[in-house]
């Protein structure tokens, strides 16, 4: 391999993989980037074989990959960004930061993009509107949202209205989808399922709550964001 410009060898995953006589010359940045993927799971392994030179050696620090530099002596400069590793299953949203206005007890935020639906975010009780907003990382295609609720029996059949905002830098908001009662129904699993217009392009999404029928509270279980 000659004049990469960023790395050998990018993992953003589990499992594990053994190299052997790869030789690398003028890469941009460094050996191996390894960042684990979803959050707070094991990262990949790098079996180091014989035979290997010009990577082995160099793992970049943290999740922050680096932009095609001048590697192999070409003389350019390079910049670092910081973007999403590569979502499970399309889901734009899983793993990533999110931030709520309020909170009850241990039913936290990040409770509703962990990928589990027997986990939930919860606000404080009887005081509307309230927020919950997840940073994909990166300027997204975003197609459509999909809200869950845990599919337990003893949750019934509730309606809660939200509207949907996004913005490029976390600051400013502006709506995208006007605020709309959706109803979550247990004998269905929980679920509901918004299309966003087709231009949404965007890096934070953010709804509002302010009602909810079964609760005083705004309540979320997972939110997932697609693509297509």
């Amino acid at each position: 391999m000659n004049t990469a410009g960023t790395v050998f060898l990018q993992a953003e995953a589990q499992g594990s993989g053994t190299f052997s006589n790869v030789v690398a010359n003028g890469l941009g940045a460094g050996g191996i980037y390894n960042c684990a993927f979803p959050a707070n799971t094991p990262s990949f392994t790098v079996n180091r074989g014989s035979g290997n030179s010009g990577w082995q050696n160099s793992t970049l620090p943290g999740c922050t990959f680096p932009s095609q530099g001048g590697g192999g002596g070409g003389g350019g400069t390079s910049t670092t960004t910081t973007r999403p590793p590569p979502p499970p299953n399309g889901n734009l949203a899983q793993g990533r930061p999110v931030t709520a206005s309020s909170s009850t007890q241990n039913l936290v935020p990040a409770n509703a993009v962990d990928g589990n639906t027997s986990s939930y975010w919860e606000s404080a009780n009887s005081s509307f509107p309230q927020t919950f907003t997840v940073d994909l990382g990166s300027t997204q295609s975003v197609r459509r949202l999909v809200l869950d609720l845990p599919p337990a029996s003893a949750w019934n059949t509730r309606t809660q209205t939200l509207s949907i905002l996004d913005s490029a830098n976390g600051s400013s908001f502006a709506t995208i989808v006007n605020s709309t009662g959706y109803t979550f129904n247990p004998a269905s699993g929980n679920t509901v399922t918004i299309t966003l217009p087709a231009n949404t392009s965007t890096r934070f999404i953010r709804l509002n709550f302010t009602a909810n029928t079964g609760w005083p509270a705004a309540q979320l279980s997972e939110l997932q964001a697609f693509s297509s």
